[in-house]
């Protein structure tokens, strides 16, 4: 077994090595490739990056031209990856066990599963949702909860740490997703009208199109402090308007007009509402 394990830095230079650094500590490094993209970070924070990287005898480096957003950069890494498997790690992701090559063979064994992601845990070490249900008109309206009061089978609780076997679920953590190399490639990896936010959602409907399932496993766990890299890198507005353009999009490419004109309208409605209109406008609305 191979993993190719892909951290994408924009301007996180401490983070991403902190990142390598624990994984380098918990993996055997007989089974994985590490590469890091660097998302064309200012030059000052680049030539921080590769004089840390330099103590590293197993990293590879790749440096984008430009700013690819998060699915134009982890594909950038993912088109030099040579394992079996292929497993998209957030910068502000650290390894407290080895919870990659358990989550490659659980992938092994089921083959209808596509893509897989561990429990992942915040500063304090305790549990965090790392599933979620996806966007849609009920969910707009009236939050997660109804969705699982209603349908618990296909909606189960995001919340009170009640999981304890492997659970099929809508849409995995992005934050660590790991799917076998062949079939990510074959539905086509990231969308690049996607530049942040929703990634995971789109990545797992489309397998679902093919059959795949998506599959949180608990018994595993990894920390996730949280919105770092969002923090350091992005302003509030910016953030906030690419994740209402990702959302609109990925919904509309999901679902028939009918259902996409509802919720664009349930949106802005809210928008108005919140007098927070400036989150999207003049950005490019879908």
């Amino acid at each position: 077994m191979l993993v190719s394990i892909i951290v994408l830095n924009y301007n996180t230079p401490d983070i991403t090595v902190e990142c390598l650094g624990s994984i380098i500590q918990n993996l055997d490094p007989t089974i994985y490739q590490l590469i890091v993209v660097d998302n064309c970070s200012s030059s000052e924070n680049l030539e921080r990056l590769k004089t840390k990287l330099s103590t590293f005898t197993n990293v590879q480096l790749i440096v984008s031209d430009f700013n690819r957003g998060y699915g134009g950069g982890n594909m950038l890494g993912a088109f030099h990856s040579k394992g079996d498997f292929i497993c998209f790690v957030n910068s502000d992701v650290k390894l407290i066990e080895d919870c990659i090559v358990p989550a490659c063979s659980y992938l092994q064994v089921h083959s209808s599963v596509g893509c897989v992601s561990p429990q992942q845990l915040n500063v304090h070490h305790k549990k965090e949702p790392s599933f979620d249900h996806g966007p849609g008109i009920i969910k707009e309206l009236f939050g997660k909860n109804i969705l699982e009061q209603l349908n618990p089978q296909k909606y189960p609780r995001r919340k009170y740490n009640l999981h304890k076997e492997p659970l099929e679920v809508v849409h995995t953590s992005g934050s660590m997703m790991i799917l076998p190399t062949n079939l990510f490639f074959k539905i086509g990896g990231f969308d690049p009208n996607i530049f942040l936010y929703y990634e995971e959602y789109d990545i797992s409907t489309r397998l679902k199109k093919e059959g795949y399932a998506s599959v949180f496993l608990p018994m595993f766990s990894y920390l996730h402090i949280h919105g770092v890299t969002i923090e350091c890198t992005t302003s509030k507005l910016k953030a906030m308007s690419e994740l209402y353009k990702s959302k609109l999009y990925v919904y509309k490419k999901h679902h028939n007009i009918t259902f996409y004109s509802l919720y664009f309208m349930l949106n802005i409605f809210k928008l108005v509402a919140k007098s927070k209109l400036h989150y999207i406008f003049p950005q490019r609305l879908y």
